[in-house]
């Protein structure tokens, strides 16, 4: 699902439901850099689709609510943020599978993934490092630090082929073990080619307080 701030004109992914630990209400989770917007969240309203795809207010999903905001002038983890409550019905299915989300796992190297983006769709990959240390000029041009973050190398579906993992516009989509359905990681960072990078989902869903 291609997700945004109703007043920019950028788009994510919507990664999957989460439930809050204080009271309960379901959000959707996606990145801080697909979520937040200045308008600030009494007034960011998050729309589904995206206003690339043609969304408006009448497609309003929720508020933004809270996120993990990147630090300029340090080490930075995380890269993600919630925003709800989400009110109606909603099919929590695994696209394309009949079947939800397990669990979350620790990634390990050598473990084969997939994950489903509104730019890419499905795309398949090995994991290449679970504590990758990388700085990347964000889109102000700012320079930002991260560590501990998985490294995934994008294949083809015989996870022997190397091929892209993910374009901007995936933001925001979750890693999934293949053939477990276990959830890894929230995918944030991109270099066009093979190598893309996600935060580690136990660190996420504690940081902002939810769970499956």
């Amino acid at each position: 699902c291609s997700i945004g701030p109703l007043i920019e004109s950028w788009r994510g992914t919507l990664g999957c439901f989460v439930k809050d630990a204080d009271n309960g209400d379901k959000y959707i989770l996606s990145n801080h850099h697909v979520l937040y917007s200045t308008a600030g969240p009494n007034d960011n309203f998050i729309v589904q689709p995206s206003v690339p795809e043609g969304g408006t207010k009448d497609d309003a999903i929720g508020l933004f609510i809270r996120s993990i905001s990147p630090d300029l002038g340090g080490i930075n983890y995380f890269d993600a943020a919630v925003a709800g409550p989400i009110a109606m019905d909603v099919n929590e299915h695994i696209p394309g599978k009949g079947s939800n989300i397990k669990g979350t796992k620790t990634p390990e190297i050598g473990m084969h993934v997939v994950k489903f983006g509104v730019r890419t769709g499905m795309t398949y990959g090995i994991i290449y490092s679970v504590d990758s240390a990388f700085s990347f000029k964000n889109e102000d041009g700012k320079n930002l630090d991260y560590q501990d973050q998985i490294t995934i190398l994008g294949t083809k579906s015989d996870f022997t082929t190397i091929d892209n993992f993910s374009l901007p516009g995936d933001s925001g989509s979750i890693i999934l073990e293949y053939g477990t359905d276990m959830l890894l990681g929230l995918l944030f960072c991109g270099n066009n080619s093979e190598l893309s990078h996600a935060n580690k989902i136990d660190g996420v869903f504690n940081q902002l307080r939810v769970s499956l």
